[in-house]
């Protein structure tokens, strides 16, 4: 089966990858939306959950993430 930790993780992933997809959502509200309390977390999340090459996440979060501001929203604060 899947950790708690995993299914969480997964379930942050697809909604980040739909809300990037469909929304104009800025990264910073994306992170705030799925429960990251800022962008460096977020980028790291995207980083190290992504299955696409490193240099592609590089250059979509050079693209995305230029000024990320930090939120006040708490880790657990997705919508699960």
């Amino acid at each position: 089966g899947m950790t708690l930790l995993n299914y969480i993780n997964t379930y942050r992933m697809n909604q980040a990858i739909r809300l990037i997809a469909d929304t104009d959502m800025t990264m910073t509200e994306i992170a705030d939306h799925i429960g990251m309390n800022d962008c460096n977390i977020f980028q790291n999340f995207l980083k190290t959950q992504s299955e696409a090459p490193p240099a592609n996440i590089e250059s979509f979060l050079k693209n995305n993430l230029e000024g990320c501001e930090k939120t006040q929203s708490s880790f657990f604060t997705a919508p699960f």
